[in-house]
């Protein structure tokens, strides 16, 4: 599903006269590389911009970070072996998954960018304590 999906957004970029670029390319001490990037392109001829970053971790997990135009808000995606989790960061002390020092890097390089008035506002950046998760699996899911 998630590789029709990438295929699809690939496919959308190309037609559409998406652009790529790199933001950032930064080796961190022993984890490896951080790598941000941005995505531009148009969907039904409206303009849509993706800030992604990609973070992995010395066990080979990697942590993906996006923030899109049209949401105002940054997700988290830990791609492990398992079912991923994805988050989404909040403010205020209502969260599941506490920021960890990984998290305040990436928040931190995001801040740092020029681009990033076009995704969401810095208080979120400056403010965030936590994330919550978006892809629970139900317990006993609807018939």
């Amino acid at each position: 599903m998630k590789t029709i999906a990438t295929i699809l957004i690939f496919i959308l970029s190309i037609v559409s006269c998406g652009t790529s670029k790199i933001v950032c390319n930064e080796n961190l001490n022993d984890q490896g590389a951080l790598l941000i990037s941005m995505q531009s392109y148009k969907v039904q001829g409206k303009p849509y911009h993706e800030l992604t970053a990609k973070l992995p971790d010395s066990a080979g997990n990697i942590t993906v970070y996006w923030i899109t135009s049209t949401c105002n808000c940054i997700r988290k995606e830990k791609k492990v072996k398992s079912h991923p989790k994805q988050y989404k960061l909040v403010a205020d002390s209502n969260y599941e998954l506490e920021v960890n020092n990984d998290d305040k890097i990436v928040l931190q390089k995001f801040r740092s960018l020029h681009e990033i008035e076009m995704f969401c506002s810095t208080a979120l950046l400056d403010s965030a304590k936590g994330f919550i998760q978006t892809n629970k699996k139900l317990k006993n899911p609807p018939k």
